[in-house]
């Protein structure tokens, strides 16, 4: 962990305000025991009629290949320094219910409470997320990303 904090207005709880988004990554793989724990936080969340629209997919540097895909579905200025992170996550939604079709005007809403819970999983254990938003989503949908690990 880092001793950065956040300097806050008031009280909060000591893990918000750990949090924080490094651009740099230390060369090191993430446990898979820990990357589970991250992934099922996420699970957790809350979601419209516990639809739990969110999947994410993943790509680790163990796997060259599917991270350089997934990496290339950055927009150039988060892939300067993404590609040095251990592990990549792209966070996908079903726009749908699943229970009746109509349409989920909640579902990236819940992908964001499902983010925060992966993200203050991470920090309390020692780990760092950098969120963005800078993706090619076309790229994204031609990558054929079906292939790599859904969480």
């Amino acid at each position: 962990m880092t001793d950065k904090k956040a300097s806050t207005n008031h009280p909060i709880y000591e893990l918000l305000a750990e949090r924080w988004s490094p651009y740099a990554f230390a060369e090191q793989s993430v446990e898979e025991a820990d990357l589970c724990a991250l992934f099922e936080a996420a699970h957790w969340a809350c979601s419209s009629y516990n639809e739990q629209p969110w999947r994410y997919i993943v790509a680790t540097k163990e796997d060259p290949e599917q991270f350089q895909q997934l990496l290339s579905c950055l927009n150039k200025g988060n892939q300067v320094w993404a590609r040095n992170a251990p592990v990549l996550a792209l966070g996908v939604v079903s726009l749908k219910f699943t229970r009746n079709g109509k349409d989920n005007r909640a579902a990236v809403h819940d992908l964001g409470l499902a983010a925060s819970n992966l993200v203050l999983e991470a920090t309390a254990r020692g780990l760092f997320v950098h969120e963005m938003i800078g993706i090619l989503p076309d790229r994204a949908r031609e990558a054929q990303l079906a292939s790599l690990q859904f969480r």
